[in-house]
């Protein structure tokens, strides 16, 4: 759970969009806290997003992005293929669809 609530510290401090659902509050819920932590978003995972650009991820993106697999190597392999930056849905479309260079 410790990995979790690192998680929430960093999602809040990259000005993730948090307490989804509600729009109200600034805080995870407890739903969302389990979610993170069974697909494996951690603070690198968030850190990782972060310095690859993508620092506006909502909780629901982080852990749809970690439970298909994305990971910092794919991003910069996906990087080389587009010279926009790609939003999350496409980065979940393009690893589920099993795109590889």
């Amino acid at each position: 759970m410790e990995d979790a609530l690192d998680a929430q510290d960093k999602a809040q401090s990259a000005g993730q969009t948090v307490g989804q659902g509600s729009g109200k509050s600034s805080e995870l819920t407890v739903e969302q806290l389990i979610e993170m932590k069974a697909v494996g978003v951690t603070p690198e995972f968030i850190e990782a997003m972060r310095k690859a650009g993508y620092e506006q991820l909502s909780v629901r993106e982080l852990v749809e992005l970690r439970a298909v697999g994305v990971t910092d190597g794919f991003l910069k392999e996906v990087a080389g293929w587009s010279q926009k930056t790609l939003t999350a849905r496409e980065l979940v479309e393009i690893r589920t669809s099993g795109l590889t260079n």
